[in-house]
Order: structure tokens, then sequence, then C-alpha cells
């Protein structure tokens, strides 16, 4: 038995099994989400077919479209989630953000 730190109550053996399945279950959910539906649950189903084939030509087309999924999506899933799910290396994708601010065209007034 452990103890918390909060309140100083035991927690038992299956207590801490049950929370980090809990966590566990989470992030699974979480990469299905990226994988099967290319949208969070919350979203409507016009719109998880829209993501969904995204999804599917980034596996087809290669790095350049899923680095734009993980762009679009950034603020519903972790980056590093999204890349790991992916099959691309989070600094491939930090270095391809790089290089499309490089590339872009520049304004001098």
């Amino acid at each position: 038995m452990c103890l918390k730190e909060a309140d100083r109550t035991p927690v038992s053996a299956e207590q801490m099994e049950i929370s980090r399945l809990r966590t566990k279950l989470a992030r699974v959910k979480m990469e299905r989400d990226i994988l099967e539906k290319g949208e969070p649950k919350s979203r409507t189903s016009c719109e998880c077919l829209a993501g969904e084939r995204v999804l599917r030509q980034g596996f087809k087309q290669g790095r350049k479209v899923k680095y734009a999924f993980i762009q679009r999506h950034c603020t519903v899933w972790p980056i590093s989630v999204q890349c790991r799910v992916l099959n691309v290396s989070v600094s491939g994708y930090h270095g391809h953000l790089a290089r499309q601010a490089s590339t872009a065209p520049r304004r001098y007034l």
C-alpha cells in the first residue's frame, strides 16, 4: 500500500493498477481517434469523414500531408502523440514548419 500525498489515505495495489489502466485507456482512445476518425469524438460525422480522407491520403502521399494534418489538429491533440501515431518524428515536423516559414514570401514595405 502507498499513501496519497494530499490526504494520507492508503492506496491499494488494485487502485494503483486501475489508475494506470485508466491513463493507458485514455492514451489508446486518443490514438484510435487520430487513426480512425481524423477528428475527435465530439465532431460531426461529416467532419470526421473529411479528416479520415486526409489521413488516408497522408499514408499514401507521404510526410507533407501528414505534417499538414498535424498542423491542422495541433490544438486538438498533442503534437508528440500525432507524430507517434502517424509514424513521423517530432523534429521532422518542426523542421518542416521551419522550412515553410523560411520559404514563405516576404513583404517589403
